[in-house]
């Protein structure tokens, strides 16, 4: 009977710590759960807040290709050659007896053919030295002198492209229009061009 009674107690005792284990078993799961729930919510956040970030970086960073694809369409432009009529550059400070080699704009013409008894001579054009020229621009860069020369050559001037070597072994490209036998002539025609738009332009004799 006595032994009876002991075992009540200790099976008892032993439903309730089976009761607790199961418990803190359970309890040990849901923590889990919650965990796992936090990070994944955190992790929707920040996603989110990623996303936000991307959407408003979007905007700049089309600006910014926009940019880059104008500035492209820029440089293309003047590569091509397309020099305004405004742009030029100026020698400021030329050295005396610089180095000249010429680049006409048409290909030389063949020395002319003696005359037939009965046909008139052909007429001789004086040499260079001796013509006057205008002087529309002078470039560092050979490409800006030759697009500058056929737009001239377009509007129905005989142009002629000049390259001086100063000092230093520096290069330059001058466009030259003519040449013109009176210094009148050379004169009409730059006063011609200055009204089409360019500026800083003389007069030369010879090359």
């Amino acid at each position: 009977m006595e032994d009876g009674l002991m075992e009540e107690p200790r099976v008892r005792r032993q439903g309730r710590l089976a009761a607790r284990r199961l418990l803190a078993f359970i309890g040990a799961i849901f923590l889990g759960l919650l965990i796992f729930s936090s990070g994944v919510l955190m992790g929707i956040k920040m996603e989110r807040k990623r996303s936000a970030a991307l959407k408003e970086a979007s905007p700049l960073q089309v600006e910014v290709e926009g940019a880059l694809k104008e500035a492209k369409s820029a440089s293309q432009k003047v590569e091509e050659g397309k020099v305004p009529l405004t742009f030029y550059e100026t020698l400021t400070k030329e050295e005396k007896g610089p180095k000249v080699t010429e680049e006409k704009g048409e290909k030389g013409k063949a020395a002319p053919k003696e005359a037939k008894k009965g046909e008139k001579a052909p007429e001789v054009k004086p040499p260079p030295r001796d013509l006057y020229f205008v002087q529309v621009a002078s470039f560092r860069q050979k490409a800006n002198a030759q697009s500058l020369m056929r737009r001239l050559k377009e509007k129905g001037y005989e142009v002629r492209i000049v390259q001086v070597t100063l000092g230093k072994g520096k290069k330059w490209w001058r466009v030259k229009v003519g040449g013109f036998a009176e210094r009148g002539e050379a004169e009409r025609v730059k006063g011609a061009l200055e009204k089409e738009g360019f500026k800083g332009i003389k007069v030369t004799k010879g090359l």
